[in-house]
């Protein structure tokens, strides 16, 4: 089975930030979720970054954070888009060279 070149790692932790460095961590808060799009064709290069603090903005006032599930499923969604656009391209080249050797 061949494995899709764009692939999802994820990490999970306490942002540290100038204004927490001192603070101590509320043991109630859970750590946060950072998912990575990598490309494993150039040596796992990051895509994207989608982070569980990260903001929605639907059109409704104020903003809400995509939390653990969302992060995830971003960039879930958006390695299967790449994985889709890389097996198209793939399969028009193969077909161009079908079609370049049955023409001579």
């Amino acid at each position: 089975m061949k494995l899709p070149r764009f692939r999802v790692a994820t990490c999970e932790g306490f942002p540290i930030t100038q204004d927490n460095r001192e603070q101590r961590r509320s043991s109630r808060k859970p750590p946060g979720l950072s998912a990575h799009v990598l490309d494993s064709l150039h040596q796992y290069t990051l895509v994207a970054t989608y982070r569980s603090e990260d903001t929605r903005r639907d059109g409704r006032p104020g903003s809400t954070r995509i939390g653990r599930e969302g992060a995830l499923r971003r960039a879930e969604e958006h390695a299967a888009r790449l994985n889709e656009v890389h097996r198209l391209v793939l399969h028009t080249q193969a077909q161009a060279r079908s079609r370049a050797r049955a023409n001579g």
